[in-house]
């Protein structure tokens, strides 16, 4: 045996003892006494796995069905994110699973859509796909997309219309995204920039008007900086601090950093939910462990806006 082969062996060992049979795969979050056993002798799959979940305070009858669900993923926010965040805030321990991308070609076709994220329910089998939809799911569950519980009809009418404003708002950063996308589409990667550029910081560019009605809505329709009225945190405001995230992060080539500076009520948003003390413990955690990504890094730099 050589000796870099007894390095590793003698790192296994001690990772065993110091962490757990799953020390190489994840960290477990402080907060948390939640531990899935797994066989220490069984061979490791093809995926990574960060297990990341929170103390839960005595769990009601309407998030047992969430309790210690997967939530499959890329490792990174992504379309993620804002179903990550939701469990976490809500005290719902879950098991956040990263795919490598390398991984992903072999795994794509075990999904019923051809996409992540999926969300693996505790018992085993079920499986729920599209990100807006699993948001949704989590978020009734949750307490953070209203829902028919009273027997006055008006209430009844005031939540239908709240969550209507609420999915509007989704829909709306979901064209956000696609018009992006769009701008500059089939250039050279340096046109391309150059053409995003321009489209985002004119005012009548396609990506600023878009930003512009994004903002006038969450002003029209919002209420003590969050995004859907009412006085709690809802999915809106988790979709929107993502989907801004992955906007001024890089993912799109040729938008600024500073493409959402200009628009006072996105950034109000961004702002509490970023310092929203759950959130925040998220990424502290996340950098503790050294996991937090650039992207992440974005997200977590929120609190300072």
């Amino acid at each position: 045996m050589n000796t870099t082969v007894l390095l590793r062996a003698a790192f296994v060992i001690v990772a065993a003892n110091l962490y757990g049979c799953n020390a190489l795969l994840f960290r477990q979050h402080p907060l948390s006494r939640h531990h899935h056993q797994r066989n220490c002798n069984k061979r490791p799959t093809t995926t990574s796995t960060t297990f990341l979940s929170v103390t839960p305070s005595p769990p009601s009858s309407n998030i047992n069905i969430l309790t210690n669900s997967t939530l499959i993923y890329f490792p990174l926010p992504g379309r993620g994110e804002a179903i990550r965040l939701a469990l976490t805030i809500s005290n719902i321990p879950f098991y956040d699973h990263r795919v490598p991308f390398r991984s992903w070609g072999r795994t794509k076709s075990t999904t019923t859509w051809g996409t992540l994220p999926v969300l693996e329910l505790s018992d085993g089998t079920t499986r729920l796909g599209q990100s807006r939809s699993i948001l949704r799911f989590v978020g009734k569950y949750a307490g953070l997309y209203p829902t028919s519980t009273s027997d006055d009809d008006n209430d009844d009418v005031d939540n239908f219309l709240r969550a209507q404003r609420i999915d509007e708002l989704m829909d709306a950063l979901e064209d956000l995204g696609t018009a992006v996308s769009g701008i500059g589409a089939g250039l050279k990667k340096d046109q391309m920039e150059a053409e995003r550029l321009l489209d985002a910081t004119k005012e009548d560019g396609v990506v600023y008007g878009m930003l512009d009605k994004i903002d006038g809505f969450i002003e029209e329709m919002g209420n003590n900086n969050y995004a859907v009225g009412g006085n709690s945190l809802t999915i809106a405001d988790l979709l929107t601090f993502t989907s801004m995230g992955r906007l001024v992060g890089g993912v799109y080539f040729g938008i600024p950093s500073t493409v959402c500076d200009p628009f006072e009520n996105i950034q109000k948003v961004r702002r509490m939910v970023g310092q929203d003390p759950r959130v925040m413990d998220w990424y502290d955690e996340r950098e503790r462990v050294g996991k937090l990504s650039p992207a992440e890094q974005v997200l977590s730099g929120c609190r300072d806006l």
